[in-house]
């Protein structure tokens, strides 16, 4: 008999371990229902006020970063893109975010940006649009987006183009070259330049970085001519002495411009 209580009460004991085991389980489900809760939906639409039709192929791009910190590039949290074809402005966008890693400090900063087939920046937000992150989702409303600004060539495409050509010069802080006068410029690819400069050749060093060009160490040869071409010569020398800036017009024609303002403009000799 008293095995048999004793038994009993194990058994008992068992179940109830059992019992609190199973109770245990609702934690688990408490935990998955955290992780889904930490993402969150932003919907908007972006547009642009010009009525200029979207050819087939076009990519739409909408991004979330996170501008908290200054002078910092910033991370992407979330991106959408897709590519169009017959879709038409304005364009809507949905974008899921991952917010475990966000702060409710933080500062987030939405952009939108369209770019062509060749994948050529178009369109794009040119003002910061900046937003909270609320644990509901939220819809950012119409994003507007301007044209982008054409990138103008970096330093290698610069340089590329003074070689290309052996130029004439055709003015000189505006005026005209002394008749007969032969003024010209060339670039080489060792980084010299040369020409002649009407009266005497002369010779220096040249480079391009950041788009200005900077020309250092002109020297000339010692040859005296009329007072009308060495006072042309000492123009031209000085303007180009200090040339800074490049100017490429339609015709072709190169403009290189100093700080002070004086200037020369060449024409291709070739």
């Amino acid at each position: 008999m008293l095995k048999t209580l004793r038994k009993s009460l194990f058994v008992a004991a068992l179940g109830g371990v059992a019992i609190t085991g199973c109770a245990a389980l609702p934690s688990d489900s408490s935990s998955s229902e955290t992780v889904i809760a930490q993402r969150i939906t932003i919907t908007g639409h972006a547009t642009y006020r010009e009525r200029i039709a979207l050819a087939p192929g076009y990519v739409f791009n909408v991004t979330l970063s996170d501008v908290s910190i200054s002078d910092h590039a910033a991370p992407v949290l979330a991106k959408t893109t897709r590519t169009l074809g017959t879709e038409q402005v304005p364009l809507s966008f949905k974008m899921d975010v991952d917010t475990s890693e966000t702060s409710s400090n933080g500062k987030y900063a939405i952009r939108a940006t369209l770019t062509d087939p060749l994948g050529n920046l178009e369109w794009t937000t040119d003002t910061t649009n900046t937003l909270t992150l609320d644990a509901g989702g939220q819809d950012v409303g119409t994003l507007l987006m301007a044209k982008a600004a054409p990138d103008g060539p970096n330093d290698a495409e610069l340089a590329a183009r003074l070689r290309a050509n052996q130029w004439r010069v055709e003015s000189i802080n505006g005026g005209g070259v002394v008749d007969n006068a032969k003024v010209t410029i060339v670039f080489q690819t060792d980084g010299r330049l040369g020409g002649s400069s009407g009266c005497n050749s002369y010779n220096g060093a040249y480079s391009i970085e950041n788009e200005r060009l900077h020309i250092r160490g002109v020297a000339t040869s010692l040859r005296a001519c009329a007072p009308a071409l060495m006072d042309m010569e000492r123009k031209f020398l000085i303007a180009l002495d200090g040339a800074a800036t490049l100017n490429f017009d339609q015709d072709g024609r190169l403009t290189l411009q100093s700080s002070d303002g004086q200037s020369v403009t060449v024409i291709s000799a070739n």
